[in-house]
Formats: C-alpha cells, structure tokens, sequence
C-alpha cells in the first residue's frame, strides 16, 4: 500500500527466515535500525540463534544489543559474555575496556 511500510513485519514468520542466516541478518539490521522494532528484532534473533546452535557470536551480540535497548542490562551482559566466549578470535588480540580507554587516552 502506498505509503505504508515498507516490510509488514506482523504478517511475517521470523522462524523461517531465522533459517536463512544471510537474509535474517540484513531482516534483523531492519528491523532493529530502520524500524526501530526492538521486540521484533529480538524474535528473529532468538529464532536465528537456535538455528544456529548457539554458536554464531554475531546473533549473541544481537540479542545482547536488543535486551540492552529494553533495558534488561543483566541479561545483555550475559549474552555478551556469552558472545565473547565463542567468538574465534585469539584472546590475545581482545582487548578489555581498560585497555581500550588507555588507547584512546593516548
């Protein structure tokens, strides 16, 4: 309809496309940035991480930044943490929020 939104996002099944990772990450990104639909974004990306086994960190980086914009901060860190655990990036390379103030500081 002219005017109206550009995805309806009621009329959509979030579990089948959390089963497509490449379109549920750029639905998700709409969802979350362009319509601001934290609760819609936060559905697909609960569907998405088990979908994925609870091994993808970029889903758990999702729900963490959707549990963070409701205000649910204790649940945010504990995905974030869990993002952190199963990311493959070598701990080395990682830095902690002190060492990452000490860079900028500089």
């Amino acid at each position: 309809e002219p005017g109206g939104p550009f995805i309806d996002v009621t009329k959509l099944n979030l579990a089948n496309y959390a089963q497509r990772p490449a379109l549920a990450k750029g639905l998700f990104e709409y969802l979350f940035h362009h319509e601001n639909n934290v609760r819609s974004a936060l559905e697909l990306a609960a569907h998405a991480t088990e979908a994925c086994r609870f091994e993808d960190w970029w889903w758990k980086i999702q729900l963490g930044k959707c549990y963070y914009r409701l205000g649910l901060y204790r649940e945010a860190e504990g995905q974030f943490h869990s993002a952190m655990r199963t990311t493959k990036v070598p701990r080395s390379s990682q830095k902690g929020p002190s060492e990452y103030f000490q860079t900028i500081d500089m």
